[in-house]
């Protein structure tokens, strides 16, 4: 089975061509050179994290569950990013205010268990609020990267209840993750995205599925009320995943143990 949660922690690492552009919406004279990543997390968001028993602990994390209880495997997790920019501000129809942002698009397995950052970008130093990486697909994919992330932006599958299932999403919206409090930019110190995926499965209700599926826009996957923890009103699975990977992702500066815990977060 290919999924290897550090259920405390696992790192989004990314298969991609990092370039860093370079455009600026004003000077730059004054930025702080850090370091990106984004991270997976099986960490459940209520969990806290002590010096003794760090975040990123390796050990055998147990199987994820549904909102019913169900265990899930999950054998892959994949996005698809063409641009990442930071904000100064919390509004989400601001302009970049970022000295750089990354140019991709970026190739994400995010059941890969070795964290990876971007690489280095220059910020300006002041707090910031808001992450937004615009969601990509490519009919042209690199090695190693799974076949159905042609054409589409997202892939996940696994099993549940004995079946097996798959969801994918052509989305190409932007993916925004943005809070109240500000985190600025730290020479040494990493700026980190991290999706909590125990949180993610566990606040959908997949006992929709009773055979195997490909959940996707054409399939959506009609259900009751299947994940109001997310968003009420939902009615169908596919909604539930593209809107969870929104509500289950943290934006914060990662205090060296590879990881955010709460008080690392800005939302």
């Amino acid at each position: 089975m290919k999924f290897l949660l550090n259920f405390i922690f696992l790192s989004f690492t990314t298969t991609l061509f990092i370039s860093c552009d370079s455009s600026s919406t004003g000077s730059s004279d004054n930025a702080v050179t850090t370091d990106f990543a984004i991270t997976g997390s099986g960490m459940n968001a209520t969990v806290s994290t002590s010096w003794f028993f760090p975040s990123a602990w390796a050990l055998t994390p147990p199987p994820l569950v549904d909102a019913n209880m169900a265990n899930v495997d999950l054998f892959d997790a994949w996005i698809v990013v063409k641009k990442i920019h930071f904000f100064r501000t919390a509004d989400p129809n601001a302009l970049a205010l970022s000295a750089d942002h990354y140019q991709g698009p970026f190739f994400v397995d995010l059941l890969d268990g070795s964290p990876e950052p971007f690489g280095s970008i220059r910020l300006f130093p002041e707090g910031l609020r808001q992450v937004k990486m615009l969601l990509h697909k490519s009919n042209s994919i690199p090695a190693g990267v799974p076949a159905e992330l042609s054409g589409n932006s997202i892939f996940f599958a696994g099993q549940v209840n004995g079946h097996n299932f798959s969801y994918v999403s052509d989305d190409t919206t932007d993916y925004k993750i943005y809070g109240n409090r500000a985190v600025a930019p730290e020479s040494g110190k990493k700026l980190m995205v991290t999706l909590r995926i125990a949180d993610l499965i566990k606040k959908i209700d997949l006992s929709a599925i009773t055979a195997d599926t490909a959940i996707s826009p054409t399939n959506r996957v009609n259900a009751v009320n299947p994940c109001p923890l997310i968003q009420a009103g939902l009615n169908n699975l596919y909604s539930c995943f593209r809107q969870g990977m929104n509500t289950e992702a943290k934006f914060g500066k990662d205090n060296g143990d590879d990881d955010l815990s709460d008080d690392e977060t800005v939302n």
